[in-house]
């Protein structure tokens, strides 16, 4: 659908980066003790559901704090994104939140294939 639409390596390898941080700093802050592999772009459900495993709760965490990433910020500022889910809502009065741009940028990155 929209193949190439972020320059990974500008845009997703960072933003990768910050979410295996993320990732490290759940486990040790609420002391789950799991063995988290190496993060790739291909296994970060296996890590998710880890952690998810050990505590539901930290599902929701995880997604607030990943939209509160710069790098994900960045990422949902770009134009291109606002041009697109303009033109897919057919409306000029496209928010950040709430089924607007956010969300958008949301289900753009979970279909990436790397």
């Amino acid at each position: 659908m929209l193949k190439n639409f972020y320059d990974t390596e500008k845009y997703i390898k960072p933003f990768l980066e910050k979410i295996d941080a993320l990732f490290d700093i759940i486990n040790s802050v609420n002391c789950l003790s799991i063995k988290i592999p190496p993060f790739s772009e291909k296994n970060f459900d296996e890590i998710y559901y880890k952690i998810l495993s050990c505590d539901r709760r930290l599902g929701g965490v995880i997604y607030d704090m990943i939209k509160q990433l710069p790098e994900f910020v960045y990422i949902t500022a770009l134009p291109k994104n606002w041009l697109v889910a303009q033109q897919l809502c057919e409306s000029l009065n496209i928010g950040i939140v709430g089924g607007g741009v956010v969300a958008f940028v949301l289900i753009i990155l979970m279909k990436i294939d790397f």
